[in-house]
């Protein structure tokens, strides 16, 4: 009587917590908890004699081997990457290809990029009607300028600025519209470039002379509205985007920036070109005799060795 009276008063979670109820339940939700391969795993393992912590610990140095080899490639080719910038650095260059090589790729970026676009002309800097057809027939006349000036000039030497405007303006041109004078005066003015190499044309028979100089440039060429005007033709506007002067025969090493060995003084430049124009070609299209066969014969007039170069010569 006396034992069924003590179990007949405990509660139902005494006799649970004596049963072990509890903690088999834990145990369930730790096995669903876990995964069911790695359990299976972890009980093949112990029932062959093994031990589980072994096994993990195995797992967990063959992830870290597996780290190292990785970071020890990752290493070796960081490495090699260094030795071969070393010695591509090592390796000599000439100035002058590179220059030839940083012109062309101007040249493409040239073509591929619209730039900025280009500013519209006020009307109400024309002062009359008879200006405005001054205008169109200079427009006009630039345009056969630049036909004969892309006949002339290799392709890869001439880029067109904005050449949508340009067909634009053609297609005005051949308007017959009353306002066509009005709307060919607003166009943008026309703009292009030329890129020129010359050789040094100096002393070319003194055998002395160690360097051989090539001067590249690139020219953009801007016609103002009343270019080849007969009444008094503005002059091309000269720009010189890129100057670079290099000795053909020179070497240095890949690494080293490239450096012009003189500067162009624009100033005097622009001022010979301004007067060769109204002296002896205006109003009769001139880019050409000047941005090709003027320059090409006169350039080395307007070039100044830089002062580091002289002290060395």
């Amino acid at each position: 009587m006396a034992a069924r009276k003590s179990c007949t008063t405990l509660t139902w979670a005494e006799a649970k917590n004596r049963t072990g109820s509890v903690g088999q339940k834990k145990n369930k939700e730790v096995l669903r908890k876990q995964n069911h391969g790695q359990v299976l795993a972890n009980k093949i393992i112990a029932k062959s004699g093994g031990d589980v912590k072994d096994s993990e610990n195995r797992k967990l140095k063959k992830a870290y081997r597996k780290q190292e080899e990785k970071a020890a490639a990752i290493a070796a080719q960081r490495t090699e990457e260094r030795e071969q910038k070393r010695l591509a650095a090592m390796q000599e260059v000439k100035p002058y290809d590179r220059a030839k090589e940083r012109l062309a790729d101007m040249i493409q970026e040239l073509r591929g990029s619209s730039g900025d676009p280009p500013k519209m002309i006020s009307v109400e800097d024309m002062d009359s009607e008879e200006t405005l057809a001054k205008i169109a027939e200079c427009k006009q006349m630039q345009l056969d300028e630049i036909m004969a000036l892309e006949a002339m000039i290799p392709e890869e030497d001439f880029v067109m600025c904005h050449a949508e405007k340009v067909q634009e303006l053609r297609d005005l041109l051949e308007d017959e519209a009353d306002d066509a004078h009005d709307q060919i005066a607003r166009q943008p003015p026309i703009a292009f470039y030329i890129r020129l190499e010359v050789d040094d044309y100096r002393d070319s028979n003194n055998d002395d002379n160690e360097m051989d100089l090539n001067t590249m440039v690139l020219i953009r060429v801007t016609l103002p509205p009343l270019y080849l005007n007969s009444e008094g033709s503005q002059e091309p506007i000269w720009n010189f985007d890129y100057v670079m002067v290099t000795d053909k025969n020179a070497l240095c090493s890949a690494d080293k920036p490239l450096e012009s060995l003189a500067w162009l003084d624009e100033i005097k430049l622009k001022e010979a070109l301004a007067k060769q124009a109204q002296e002896d070609l205006l109003p009769y299209p001139c880019v050409y005799e000047l941005a090709v066969t003027w320059l090409s014969e006169n350039i080395y007039d307007y070039l100044n060795m830089q002062s580091h170069l002289l002290a060395t010569k």
